[in-house]
């Protein structure tokens, strides 16, 4: 083998490791960018609980979410579930202050797991000496591509 032979081979080698590098690259960034998706159900929910519990806290909540600011056509239309109670929302003796759409029920089931059920989010806090129950369960943003 002559002299020259070995560089044009080491930068032979040098060129095809470095295209392989760039070749991971691409894929890995494709794969990320399209990827599986993100699930927000449980995140809206627990967003959604979380402003309903400032709204009690700040004496605004009146038995509907439109004293809240928020719509509750909009949270039917798209097929979410809110429950308030002043004690435990599961239970037949606690006293319901407000539910929209269908059966909480589901959340107490199978939350989150399934992408034909909502993501869920139950929120306990006192005030005023009262416990208060939010379950929360969205279908809003299941996947996001």
């Amino acid at each position: 083998m002559r002299r020259g032979a070995v560089g044009n081979q080491l930068s032979f080698l040098s060129f095809l490791f470095l295209l392989s590098i760039v070749g991971v690259g691409i894929v890995a960034g494709t794969l990320l960018f399209f990827g599986k998706g993100t699930d927000y159900r449980v995140d809206e929910s627990v967003g959604l609980g979380y402003l309903l519990e400032q709204c009690i806290r700040n004496e605004a909540f009146m038995d509907s979410l439109a004293s809240c600011g928020i719509d509750e056509r909009a949270i039917g239309r798209m097929g979410s579930l809110v429950s308030v109670c002043a004690g435990d929302c599961f239970e037949q003796t606690s006293h319901q202050l407000l539910r929209v759409g269908d059966s909480i029920e589901t959340c107490r089931i199978v939350s989150g797991k399934n992408p034909a059920y909502p993501g869920c989010a139950e929120r306990y806090f006192i005030h005023e000496g009262t416990t208060y129950h939010i379950v929360v369960g969205t279908f809003v943003g299941g996947k996001s591509r």
